[in-house]
């Protein structure tokens, strides 16, 4: 498809000297991350049923310039995952740790934010509006894999979970755990295990660790490549910690001696792993990098802004 390797082409052509042309990171009311700069996008009309690739290659053109440090070392991820999201484009990148590999997946949301005033042309019953923006909306998240897994052209998680259990009228009923489905008590499940002080943002307003891809996962909030990898030292040894709430932790890495691979961080505790002293302290330092603020104009918009520091 001329289209898909174009798209792999413009971000091999990203030099390694080149960096990001961007301002501030923020939240938005409905808890979506976006990244500002001062130059204008032109977003073009795209299908209602679906944003075709050879768009999604000229606005990779124009994006590549500005954020270039987010998209290096990435290519695309043809087949959508999750594939609900058919109005973004879906990059990944696959890093290996110690035990398991993790795959950073970075996904850029192509939606109209709103504001009429940017309409370039209007839309039609098949087509989104054409506008300008100044922003990117984006999903980035470091999601654990096998080590025998895809070489990286799908995203082949470390499932913890892919069927949901409810109970109603005293009957319980099993239904798959699809894309779309509230995960936000998953979520709280994860985190369950881990101690509340190491996040210095409440986990209610953005969480760190999310349950998505049918396991548990890490959001970067500036995937740079030095913090993906920072982020993959960090979460590898935390995951083992929050995925032992859904199954034996033996069983996400048969044959390994996780108090030993991870010596000094983790220690067993009869069949569960918990965190040493020295690793809380590291997760405390690592999370203690980043603060949300909120002004009055912030607060009129319903953003919060993302500060960091070190």
């Amino acid at each position: 498809m001329k289209a898909v390797k174009r798209i792999n082409k413009i971000i091999e052509r990203i030099d390694a000297e080149r960096v990001n042309r961007t301002g501030d990171i923020y939240l938005n009311r409905v808890k979506e991350t976006f990244i500002t700069f001062d130059d204008i996008v032109t977003i073009p009309r795209i299908p209602v049923k679906e944003l075709p690739y050879d768009s999604a290659a000229g606005i990779m053109e124009d994006i590549s310039g500005i954020i270039p440090e987010f998209l290096r070392n990435h290519v695309l991820l043809e087949k959508r995952q999750p594939p609900s999201e058919v109005h973004s484009i879906h990059l990944v990148q696959r890093i290996q740790g110690k035990i398991l590999d993790f795959y950073h997946i970075f996904r850029i949301h192509l939606q109209f934010g709103g504001d009429t005033s940017a309409i370039v042309r209007q839309g039609t019953s098949d087509l989104y509006p054409s506008f300008i923006t100044n922003r990117v909306y984006y999903t980035s998240r470091l999601v654990p894999g096998k080590k025998e897994g895809d070489s990286g052209s799908t995203v082949d998680s470390l499932k913890l979970k892919d069927r949901l259990d409810t109970e109603s009228d005293q009957h319980f009923h099993t239904f798959a755990i699809f894309d779309d489905v509230e995960t936000g008590s998953l979520t709280r499940q994860l985190l369950a295990s881990v101690p509340d002080d190491i996040f210095s943002v409440s986990t209610a307003l953005y969480p760190f660790v999310v349950f998505d891809y049918f396991t548990a996962c890490m959001n970067i909030l500036n995937p740079t490549q030095a913090a993906i990898h920072q982020a993959v030292d960090i979460f590898e040894p935390l995951f083992f910690v929050v995925a032992g709430g859904f199954v034996p932790p033996a069983t996400l890495a048969p044959g390994h001696d996780l108090g030993e691979v991870f010596s000094g961080r983790l220690e067993m505790k009869e069949d569960r792993v918990g965190v040493t002293p020295e690793f809380t302290a590291q997760l405390r330092d690592y999370f203690s990098g980043l603060h949300v603020e909120r002004d009055d104009e912030l607060a009129l918009k319903g953003w919060w802004r993302f500060v960091f520091e070190g």
